[in-house]
């Protein structure tokens, strides 16, 4: 999956750098999965047994990367392209017997669960606060979704694919309160009757130059689906770091 990311994103590169590095910016966010209250799963929806990866199991902690290619149409219109791979484990014991995607996992047995969420995406925002200190967007996210839940034992491996294209909204807020301070937030989210998705970040940041800063917050990723397929119901902490280039500020400065 990495090859296939590095490869997304060597792809993108000429295009972008083609393009006026003027309104070109870069980000490359990674960090550490420290906590989940909840990662549930039952496959189908209804008849089969409700396992938790975060309790039922013993979930690991889990390192992540994700990186984001842009490009500033004007000052307020902006484009950009998101690679967002994730993979989380959990191993241990099962304490009941679990019917899952049409395979029995027995009681007693040490288990192992994989819980991917690849993602990719991309997005549009509308800057309807565009100053040199302050900067709201608002605008959509197209996300690409390759998700799975696989569980494994020494007699049984079964896993439920699910991929597909949701529709999410998106706002993005940049403060710069002082000379090198940055309050940074983003987020894409929606609900539905089948299902919700949300990613949100809040941190702080600290501006090297005008253009090169880095930043550290919190993200968390919280969803699910509820269908006669399967049932899902996540919530995942991440505490990250990350790299920003934005070309946009030196030319608002």
């Amino acid at each position: 999956m990495k090859a296939k990311v590095l490869f997304f994103v060597l792809l993108l590169l000429p295009t972008f750098w083609s393009i006026s590095y003027g309104q070109f910016f870069a980000d490359l966010e990674t960090g550490i999965v420290f906590s989940s209250p909840y990662n549930q799963v039952r496959a189908p929806g209804k008849t089969g047994t409700q396992v938790d990866l975060s309790k039922d199991l013993q979930q690991q902690k889990a390192w992540f990367y994700r990186v984001r290619l842009g490009y500033t149409l004007g000052k307020r219109h902006k484009i950009s392209l998101l690679a967002a791979p994730l993979s989380v484990k959990s191993d241990g014991t099962l304490d009941k017997n679990v019917s899952y995607n049409g395979e029995l996992y027995q009681q007693g047995k040490s288990t192992e669960g994989t819980f991917i969420f690849d993602t990719y995406r991309f997005t549009y925002s509308y800057d309807i606060i565009h100053e040199n200190r302050f900067r709201l967007g608002v605008g959509a996210t197209a996300l690409l979704r390759n998700a799975s839940v696989r569980l494994q034992n020494p007699t049984t491996n079964t896993a439920y694919d699910n991929r597909g294209i949701v529709p999410l909204l998106h706002y993005d807020l940049w403060w710069n309160p002082t000379r090198r301070l940055l309050i940074l937030s983003e987020a894409d989210g929606s609900y539905a009757n089948a299902g919700q998705a949300f990613d949100v970040f809040a941190g702080i940041g600290y501006r090297f130059t005008p253009i090169v800063s880095a930043k550290a917050g919190y993200r968390v990723i919280q969803g699910g689906t509820r269908g006669d397929n399967v049932y899902i119901s996540s919530w995942l902490d991440f505490a990250s770091v990350g790299l920003t280039i934005d070309w946009r500020q030196k030319e608002d400065k």
